[in-house]
């Protein structure tokens, strides 16, 4: 998941959870972060309940420390959406967008991509966006009808428009897969892994779609399980298994609400990057648009009471003698009663197809002269926020100093040593004890081949098998030549050392009578299969993983790019801080991003190419 709900995490949490949520009111409306609220809904047999929406990470019914104060985002929330009842809850056309249809006639929709957006339609169109913008063909503005980003439900297709959707694409069937039907890239992996399918084939030309769409289906039905699948190495929370990991999960949940709010709570979505003067620029910035925009409405409400001023008296004259017998709902003078506080003595209705709240106890010229001292106060705050602005740009530091955006996202192998072969297969090796003992427990599959080097205490290492190819010579060589690198090998400063390979089935945990075998060793039996005189040398250079660009240690190997950059280290007698502040230099990285990577011991180095990123896909 990644700390953002994908479409198949939504789908299966609003058919497990939103018969809970339809049928509730609305109470109150919390905003607790930037994009992120907490809903208090109640109903008469589940009582109060909090229910956490992220605009982008997605939803879960989870209890989080609550501001004392208001935002103005909030207020108007709370005007817009309090006291509400919640008659429906919908995913739109498998997409991360859901929307809650109101008791009203209105409707919330909650749209969770890029940095998401909260809007508010009647009958059909927009009343109210947090995030008001527009495309070629789509806009998010007051007074548009709404349309969502996607017109194609891939659920509910028929065999002659899910073949149609597939064989239209141009990419792989993979990244068709992800994107045409929004399961998104683990999901679709999953999906072909079930099916033993080539992710990597032309969709145009793909022939098994009557089993795609099989497994597709089998997906839906056993994401509504209610189980959640942390794989805490991935950072993903899943509704269904993910088998293509080729490991177990760290953790199921019996309760796919507790899972999410698990991940929620102990996986933070991103490192801070901005400084704090570009925060305070940011936040700056937005409450000024906020005050801007309530500043209006408050005047435009002013102004309607002043243009309706009899027929308003009238109204609140009565309410203040029968306040006794007015009732949300009710209908007096011919306005409807949305809500009344007699603690209060605020009675809000709908006038003009405009939300209208005034203190009955005060004429009806009293309150126009609120709204306006309210918009005159607004627009004083305004003018004390842009000067506090201007301040904050004069002191906000230079352009070219700016940190760039590190990457946020660790994969579930970065928590071994690794590499992607020149075949492309995924090598992990142990750093310790405890990663030698799990990484043949969890993570050796039949089909791959376990690998060590010619020395006591050297790393467990595994070279992963897909798509039911077989590593060939080359594949096997370098993650032989990787053992013995992470070896005891490297800080003796030897030149080269031996290794063996064997199948999985020749590893064992159970040693011979009398013996036995320490966490983080394992018994080889049968035939070994060694090389020998492998060179201690590794590169290390950039290269793309999915949407990534990550620093890869790996077996040296011939670059064909004569202007890669790329640093070959090998046994010396640099010292492990001066090294790594010299190929993090080379590469264009952080010094924390290599030290990881590095065998133990000391170096020498050798930088090659100009500074130029080296691109794989992996």
């Amino acid at each position: 998941m990644k700390l953002r709900q994908s479409s198949l995490d939504l789908y299966a949490f609003i058919s497990i959870y939103g018969k809970l949520i339809e049928g509730s009111f609305i109470k109150k409306i919390y905003e607790t972060a930037k994009g992120e609220f907490i809903f208090q809904i109640y109903r008469s047999d589940a009582g109060k309940r909090e229910l956490f929406i992220s605009l982008t990470k997605g939803f879960a019914f989870r209890e989080i420390v609550k501001p004392e104060q208001p935002t103005p985002l909030t207020m108007t929330l709370r005007r817009l959406l309090s006291e509400r009842k919640i008659i429906s809850v919908r995913q739109i056309n498998f997409d991360r967008v859901v929307e809650f249809d109101l008791s009203n006639g209105s409707s919330i929709i909650f749209e969770l991509f890029r940095e998401g957006n909260l809007i508010v339609t009647e009958e059909g169109k927009i009343t109210y966006a947090i995030i008001q913008r527009e495309w070629r063909n789509r806009k998010i503005k007051t007074g548009e009808a709404y349309h969502p980003p996607g017109n194609v439900d891939p659920t509910n297709l028929d065999d002659e428009s899910f073949a149609k959707l597939v064989h239209e694409s141009r990419a792989s069937i993979v990244q068709t897969i992800a994107t045409r039907f929004n399961l998104g890239g683990e999901y679709a992996e999953e999906l072909l892994f079930r099916g033993h399918l080539n992710k990597n084939e032309n969709s145009s030309e793909f022939k098994e779609i009557g089993k795609v769409q099989e497994i597709f289906h089998e997906m839906l039905v056993e994401s509504c399980g209610n189980q959640g699948y942390l794989y805490d190495h991935g950072n993903i929370v899943s509704p269904v298994k993910l088998n293509y990991l080729g490991q177990d999960p760290e953790r199921t949940f019996t309760d796919l609400n507790e899972a999410f709010s698990y991940y929620f709570e102990n996986y933070p979505e991103t490192k801070e990057t901005a400084t704090p003067m570009m925060r305070r620029a940011e936040s700056q910035k937005k409450t000024i648009q906020e005050y801007t925009r309530s500043s209006e409405e408050s005047r435009k409400l002013g102004q309607l009471i002043m243009a309706n001023l009899e027929r308003l008296q009238d109204l609140l004259t009565y309410i203040r003698k029968n306040e006794k017998n007015v009732y949300p709902g009710s209908e007096i003078l011919g306005q409807k009663i949305e809500s009344i506080d007699r603690g209060k003595k605020d009675v809000t209705v709908i006038f003009q197809d405009l939300q209208l709240t005034m203190r009955y106890d005060m004429k009806a010229s009293e309150n126009a002269n609120a709204y306006f001292s309210r918009a005159k106060d607004l627009l004083a705050r305004v003018e004390g926020a842009r000067k506090a602005l201007e301040e904050s740009l004069k002191n906000m530091e230079p352009e070219d100093s700016k940190t760039e955006k590190k990457r946020t996202q660790k994969y579930w192998f970065e928590s071994y040593n690794w590499f992607f072969s020149s075949e492309n297969f995924l090598v992990i090796a142990g750093k310790d004890r405890k990663t030698n003992e799990r990484i043949v427990k969890k993570h050796m599959g039949p089909k791959d081949l376990y690998v060590h080097a010619d020395l006591y205490g050297a790393p467990s290492t595994i070279i992963k098998s897909e798509d039911d190819r077989k590593p060939g010579d080359v594949t096997i060589r370098e993650a032989c030549q990787f053992a013995v690198a992470h070896s005891r090998a490297w800080n003796a400063g030897l030149a080269s050392g031996s290794a063996y390979w064997v199948f999985p089935e020749q590893v064992s945990k159970t040693p011979e009578s009398g013996e036995y075998v320490s966490p983080g060793s394992w018994i080889v039996r049968g035939k070994r299969n060694y090389l020998f005189d492998l060179p201690l040398s590794l590169d290390l250079s950039m290269f793309h993983y999915r949407n990534d660009m990550m620093v890869m240690c790996y077996p040296s190997r011939e670059h064909k790019d004569p202007d890669d950059i790329y640093v070959t280290v090998k046994p010396g007698d640099e010292k492990r801080p001066s090294a790594v502040k010299k190929i993090a230099g080379a590469l264009g990285v952080e010094r924390e991003d290599i030290d990881p990577l590095l065998p133990g011991g000391a170096f020498s180095i050798e930088i090659h190419g100009e500074r130029k990123i080296r691109q794989e896909i992996a």
